[in-house]
């Protein structure tokens, strides 16, 4: 079945068939395209860390629409990390999806972290993460910003 550019108030597809004469154009929207890879980029020395972390950045700051800076799925190698920085007029949750690390928190206490977990910095704190490990930390980042504070 052929699909064009419009979807439904749902999003799903609607099929080319359905379109001429059939129905009415305003229940439909036009998207542009709804399954895309992600933006890969590879960052050496991260905040001062060591190696290069992989950065698969799901959205665009486009698509969060002021609301966030980043939604990615960050995979930092073996023995990499990202340095001890601080989070401006922004927060950033991570949530561990494979491999282990250690997360150092804004008062320099370490802590490992596993598949599951949920690291959360709040405005105004600092962190690092690191991977002293020998396979991949892989977890997901969203750096929200702060109410009113679009960066």
């Amino acid at each position: 079945m052929q699909y064009n550019k419009f979807v439904n108030i749902l999003g799903r597809p609607i099929p080319q068939r359905w379109l001429p004469g059939r129905f009415s154009l305003k229940y439909f929207r036009e998207v542009s395209t709804m399954v895309r890879k992600t933006e890969v980029a590879f960052v050496p020395n991260l905040r001062g860390g060591e190696g290069t972390v992989e950065i698969r950045h799901l959205l665009s700051k486009d698509e969060l629409m002021g609301h966030a800076s980043m939604y990615a799925h960050v995979i930092i190698p073996p023995h990499g990390s990202i340095g001890f920085h601080q989070h401006v007029e922004n927060t950033e949750p991570y949530y561990v999806i494979k491999g282990k690390g250690i997360f150092e928190d804004n008062d320099h206490t370490e802590t490992e972290i596993h598949p599951g977990d949920v690291c959360v910095i709040e405005v105004g704190q600092s962190h690092a993460i690191k991977n002293p490990f020998d396979e991949p930390l892989e977890f997901m980042a969203l750096v929200i910003n702060e109410r009113g504070k679009e960066i």
